[in-house]
């Protein structure tokens, strides 16, 4: 897969999925959960929210996964221009939150920090995709028989840990170009079955990077055994009721490069694991659903609700959270491309390549930058800064700003979040000290979306003094009433952009 992708970025022959016909959406019975957490729920909130703040697992020397890396330089000049610009425009770029060194003891939990350590001079070296081109011991028969979106293809149990059964999971999704794909994740939920159903809470992850190997599901069996990790956390959700599902998003864990930061991609990614855990015969799913994410799972979240009612109509989605959500997209790439997080850049290029036939990458990337784009597929988040910082932005781009040319430019603004209506509760929560994606973004963003038409009752917070990852825990009590009404069928009685 890697050593023909520079052929296929040229020619514009990524896809390696058959491309399926049509096929009718299959109707499920709308069964509205009358499910109401217990007030334990409120006390143990902290850490059932946090688990949005873990982006991906902390370091762990025995986990391929990189974490996402900024600036802070880089940060204060996207929110200086941000702040003197009006014009409505994704942001390619947002840092992974330090999840808590220790669940059980949420009150010393150290703030996620905005910066990481400066990434280190020596790459890291590339892991071979699994042999069965799907993670742990899924099984993606080749080629790909063709089934309606949730779909599930396999299901791998790992067993109990706790008061909460985990499994990986194998479904059918469609991409943006309508091909029949498989898409991995992984799910949790309670052992008790004395509940009616369990609601679901779709989770979209951040950033981990485009190969293979940054897929969560990957290492979610060693994680779950982990106290500090974003599977760990959500161990702590489902005990309370829930059935979890975290989609790994097309192109991470299966064949096929990751459509980053591509909304309709990951809204599909996210519906039909919602889809595939209503199929699930080891589980008692319910109809209703919510969705939460941070950074580009925030990004991704709120695509999830915009393309719900077109995509997914069947499903009952009772709220979308969404944590320090990427928006403001064209006025992003000066603030970025000459910092160390410029590999962001070429993520999103790339993405945006393979996800739109109106475009070619080698439009804008030099023929050396067209190659280097292999790289995408080798490593993780940390890897392709190594790879991409390595070189002059002049040496591999050909044009003064991608984004400056309309085609491109109006891809960059379909994939921001703020040109659809989202027709359910939404809740945005943004940090303050939020020095990767600055506050005022999300402001613009409240203020973009609440006039269109359907939008959904929306209320925005700013939580001042959080972080980037910080947001999630300072905002845990506010989501933790929040998300408990919106499952009880209540309705919104605070709305506003805050």
């Amino acid at each position: 897969m890697v050593s023909n992708m520079n052929a296929t970025f040229s020619a514009k022959k990524f896809s390696i999925r058959p491309r399926a016909s049509a096929s009718e959406s299959r109707t499920l019975e709308s069964r509205r959960s009358s499910f109401k957490p217990p007030l334990l729920w409120l006390l143990a909130a902290l850490l059932a929210v946090a688990l949005v703040a873990a982006a991906c697992s902390s370091d762990d020397d025995a986990s391929p996964r990189g974490t996402d890396a900024t600036s802070t330089e880089s940060a204060v000049a996207v929110s200086t221009t941000i702040a003197s610009s009006a014009s409505p425009t994704v942001a390619p770029s947002e840092a992974a939150p330090t999840p808590p060194t220790a669940a059980s003891q949420p009150p010393e939990t150290p703030e996620p920090s905005d910066t990481t350590e400066p990434v280190p001079s020596t790459t890291v070296p590339a892991t071979e995709a699994p042999a069965n081109l799907a993670p742990g011991n899924l099984e993606l028969p080749q080629p790909l028989p063709d089934a309606p979106p949730g779909t599930i293809i396999d299901v791998e149990p790992l067993g109990e840990f706790g008061e909460v059964s985990a499994y990986r999971i194998l479904y059918h999704s469609r991409s943006r170009k309508d091909a029949n794909i498989a898409v991995s994740g992984y799910v949790l939920a309670p052992l008790d079955d004395a509940a009616e159903e369990w609601p679901v809470v779709a989770y979209a992850h951040g950033t981990t990077g485009m190969a293979d190997q940054c897929a969560p599901s990957a290492t979610v069996d060693s994680d779950l055994r982990r106290s500090d990790s974003e599977a760990s956390l959500m161990v702590q959700l489902a005990s309370l009721g829930y059935a979890v599902v975290a989609t790994d998003y097309e192109g991470l864990g299966t064949p096929g490069l990751h459509p980053y930061l591509v909304g309709e991609s990951a809204a599909r990614s996210i519906l039909d694991s919602v889809r595939a855990v209503q199929q699930m015969e080891q589980l008692n799913a319910s109809n209703a659903f919510a969705v939460a994410g941070i950074s580009q799972g925030g990004h991704a979240a709120l695509h999830a609700g915009q393309y719900w009612q077109t995509y997914a109509p069947e499903l009952d989605l009772v709220g979308v959270i969404s944590m320090a959500p990427p928006s403001q997209a064209t006025l992003l790439y000066d603030a970025i491309i000459n910092t160390d997080s410029k590999g962001f850049i070429y993520m999103a290029l790339a993405a945006y390549d393979v996800s739109y036939d109106e475009i070619d990458v080698s439009e804008v990337l030099t023929p050396k930058g067209v190659e280097l784009l292999a790289e995408l597929e080798n490593g993780c988040t940390d890897y392709v800064f190594n790879v991409f910082n390595s070189h002059e932005v002049s040496d591999l781009i050909s044009v003064d700003n991608p984004l400056a040319i309309p085609e491109w430019r109006d891809i960059a603004l379909d994939n921001d979040v703020n040109q659809r209506a989202l027709p359910a509760p939404l809740f945005i929560a943004h940090g303050g000290a939020d020095a990767l994606i600055p506050a005022v973004s999300s402001a613009l963003l409240c203020a973009q979306i609440t006039p269109i038409p359907n939008q959904g009752p929306t209320l925005r917070k700013v939580y001042e003094g959080a972080s980037h990852g910080g947001v999630a825990v300072a905002a845990a009590d506010d989501i933790t009433t929040w998300l408990t009404a919106r499952f009880a069928g209540e309705a919104v009685e605070e709305t506003g952009c805050g």
